[in-house]
């Protein structure tokens, strides 16, 4: 088979070639798709690239779940045996594998930090990841220890930080991240309950250059419509204010998709 990699990769299992599958389960090559992600077999996976530990392999993924469930029991597993001294988890954290990157964001997770500061900017390089699935777990992984309200509100604070980073997944990192209701994650009580606490995070953002920045933050707002209506139309109006762009325009427009629908009843 060919070293290269199709563009857009394989839109579903049965497309992908056996010997494709078998380059990812060596660890050899990134997945394109949800797809090619799905299909991999975890234990494969480890198996191939943590060869000795073959047992607590098995072991470990003898009970797991579905994908995130398989990356979560990944990166415990990783951080155990580097807890150990048996492999340097930096070199996962720089494979070529994006499944191996998305484990060891959840390694780092597992780690006893000792402030949310330590675990936010641990995952500020997964945050960055050229590859879009290492970037959502970046997030994802984060996202349990935001839910006692003293850790979310120190979390925002530091957050500030991140919404002016150059590079745009960091900034998305920061909105994707402090959602209040989120995707396949908890809920952020605190921020249902106040969104104007995520507001120093949004506003630098609303007219974003990344489209990938802006529709975070529309997710964001969309989100505390669904809670806050009044507070979501009122920042909206001023941004179309003071922000008279194309950029912002269409993030307002997404933000409100929810209340427009409302409006229609």
């Amino acid at each position: 088979m060919s070293n290269s990699q199709p563009t857009k990769g394989y839109a579903s299992l049965k497309a992908i070639p056996r010997e494709y599958l078998d380059r990812l389960e060596r660890g050899e090559i990134e997945t394109r798709t949800l797809s090619e992600g799905l299909a991999i077999n975890y234990q494969t996976l480890f198996c191939n690239v943590l060869p000795g530990h073959e047992g607590a392999v098995d072991e470990a993924f003898r009970d797991a779940g579905a994908i995130v469930s398989k990356m979560q029991v990944g990166g415990k597993l990783l951080y155990e045996l580097s807890f150990e001294g048996k492999i340097d988890l930096f070199d996962f954290a720089h494979h070529r594998s994006d499944i191996l990157r998305c484990c060891a964001a959840y390694a780092y997770q597992a780690m006893p930090l000792e402030n949310i500061r330590d675990r936010l900017w641990a995952n500020r390089p997964f945050a960055a990841d050229p590859h879009f699935g290492v970037r959502e777990v970046a997030w994802l992984s984060v996202r349990p220890h935001l839910l006692e309200d003293d850790t979310l509100r120190a979390a925002l604070i530091e957050l500030e930080l991140f919404v002016q980073d150059t590079d745009e997944g960091v900034r998305r990192f920061a909105t994707e991240l402090t959602r209040p209701r989120g995707v396949w994650c908890a809920h952020l009580k605190l921020l249902k309950q106040s969104p104007e606490l995520g507001f120093p995070l949004l506003d630098p953002l609303k007219a974003d250059p990344s489209l990938y920045v802006r529709n975070s933050v529309a997710n964001w707002l969309n989100d505390a419509s669904k809670t806050h209506p009044d507070w979501v139309q009122t920042v909206t109006d001023e941004w179309l204010k003071v922000s008279p762009t194309k950029e912002t325009n269409a993030l307002v427009n997404r933000a409100m998709r929810t209340l427009r629908k409302k409006a229609k009843q």
